[in-house]
């Protein structure tokens, strides 16, 4: 086309919608999604599927005359708490498979595990502490520590075969914690509401908000979290070449500055990506230039996700038809409720106590 004709296409908004753009001669058919599906199959087969291309392997081509570089070094973005009510499951599954992912990627050289997060639910570390731990047999694992790396943060992050921080980075926070409500007082006393239990053993409702936890009820619960406690030293003083005991004195849930990590022993070096990137490099034996750098997860793309958020129904939550402070603590409130009598690693800032 010419271009003045594409600029006057342009000037006077002559492709308001899809039949303007066949019409101008800018594509060829005007087809639904099966219909587009069907064309696939009718000039490809049946597998028409494995003959497509993503945006990113197209953008990742050889360019002619110039050789492809295949080695690729990741980056895995563990953002955020390990525990939100309805997501920390996705959010696990997507870190575990992301893991996957970059085990079975023969082009993957090295890791980089850039970690901004306060800690969480203590069986999801676990799973993606496995996960690593089979990663590192076959590539360099790198640490990259940016805001937070606390708690089940730190866990992940002592994982690594180098570990930087930034000066001024929160780690540390070695430590467990569990948590129940007892709204006892609230419903008897305040609502006038009681409640009888009928169980088929002994403690079989034990945890439940309307009654207190027992004596032997609190002891089983601590001894979940003693247990973990023991878990998580373990691990650090194995990764960090520590003692069991030195680790424990800087342990019990205190928070140190990257600097003050640095000379304890649990960091390795301060610096950001850009050393990361640099360490993860030459561990991998990779020349400067030599490979590309490789998201995960493999978020989708912002626009995609701008067009879908506006295209869903949106309904207010119930919350926020109520009273602000209400709303807050009823939000507060359902979020913590989900994690009664679950060991938590996390820093205790995140909980907030109001008399």
């Amino acid at each position: 086309m010419d271009p003045g004709a594409l600029q006057e296409l342009a000037d006077k908004l002559l492709l308001i919608d899809a039949q303007d753009v066949l019409n101008q001669g800018l594509c060829d058919r005007l087809l639904f999604e099966d219909q587009w599906l069907a064309f696939l199959e009718g000039n490809l087969g049946e597998d028409h599927e494995e003959q497509l291309v993503s945006l990113a392997d197209f953008l990742d081509a050889r360019p002619i005359g110039k050789q492809k570089r295949k080695d690729r070094i990741a980056t895995l973005f563990v953002n955020g708490d390990s525990h939100l009510e309805t997501a920390w499951r996705q959010w696990m599954q997507t870190m575990v498979d992301a893991l996957q992912d970059i085990r079975e990627n023969e082009n993957i050289k090295a890791l980089i595990i850039r970690v901004n997060s306060p800690g969480g639910q203590a069986w999801i570390a676990d799973q993606m502490v496995r996960e690593i731990e089979k990663l590192k047999e076959q590539m360099p694992v790198i640490v990259s520590m940016s805001d937070v790396a606390a708690s089940a943060g730190y866990m992940v992050a002592c994982l690594g075969d180098t570990v930087f921080a930034q000066p001024n980075t929160i780690t540390g926070s070695i430590g467990v914690f569990g948590l129940t409500f007892n709204a006892e007082q609230l419903l008897e006393d305040k609502m006038g509401i009681r409640t009888y239990h009928i169980n088929t053993a002994e403690h079989a409702d034990m945890g439940y908000p309307d009654r207190s936890l027992d004596a032997y009820e609190r002891q089983v619960l601590q001894n979940a979290v003693d247990r973990y406690y023991g878990q998580f030293i373990d691990l650090v003083a194995e990764e960090r070449d520590l003692s069991r005991a030195y680790v424990d004195s800087i342990g019990q849930g205190r928070v140190w500055s990257g600097s003050r990590a640095l000379q304890l022993g649990l960091v390795d070096a301060l610096g950001g990506m850009k050393e990361a990137e640099e360490a993860a490099r030459s561990m991998a034996g990779l020349d400067s230039g030599s490979y590309r750098l490789k998201d995960y997860p493999e978020y989708e793309d912002p626009i995609e996700q701008l067009i879908s958020d506006l295209t869903q129904a949106r309904t207010p939550s119930a919350w926020t038809q109520l009273d602000p402070a209400i709303s807050q603590a009823a939000a507060w409130y359902a979020k913590w409720k989900t994690l009664q009598g679950v060991p938590l690693m996390q820093m205790e800032q995140e909980l907030h106590w109001k008399e």
